[in-house]
């Protein structure tokens, strides 16, 4: 007796259409190679910030040299504003590239918050984990 099988091309459709229904359990595929030129501009935070980091006003000014301006600029649990210096660095081992702010906290010790780099709809996207990694939460920047 014949059992009646299931194509596979049908397996596969069906199958990528599940996949694309489940939540972001992976970490953003960080970008390497961004350069100065990327960055330099104006950025806002998108709406799928999660709705305690969301603010109309919010966002950062890139300058060339490594100058930047925040206004209401949320970064993990924080919320920062002022002018700032930045740079991009490279990660070690994956080579990915980072977005580097410092500043923040006393001028004898100032801290530095990092972001990583992706493309969303063929965006230039800055990313940051709020708060526990597992939690899927992201705070995140695209240029105007």
């Amino acid at each position: 007796m014949l059992r009646p099988t299931v194509p596979p091309v049908i397996v596969l459709i069906a199958g990528a259409l599940l996949v694309g229904c489940l939540p972001d359990y992976f970490p953003r595929r960080p970008l390497r190679g961004i350069s100065e030129s990327e960055v330099v501009g104006a950025w806002k935070l998108t709406r799928s910030a999660p709705p305690a980091a969301w603010s109309d006003d919010g966002g950062v000014e890139f300058f060339p040299g490594g100058k930047c301006t925040l206004k209401k600029f949320a970064h993990g649990d924080n919320e920062s504003s002022g002018d700032y210096t930045w740079r991009i660095t490279v990660e070690d081992g994956s080579k990915a590239s980072t977005l580097c702010i410092t500043g923040f906290g006393p001028p004898e010790r100032p801290l530095t918050t990092f972001f990583y780099f992706t493309r969303h709809h063929g965006k230039l996207v800055l990313w940051q984990y709020v708060g526990d990694p597992d939690s899927r939460e992201y705070i995140e920047y695209e240029r105007i």
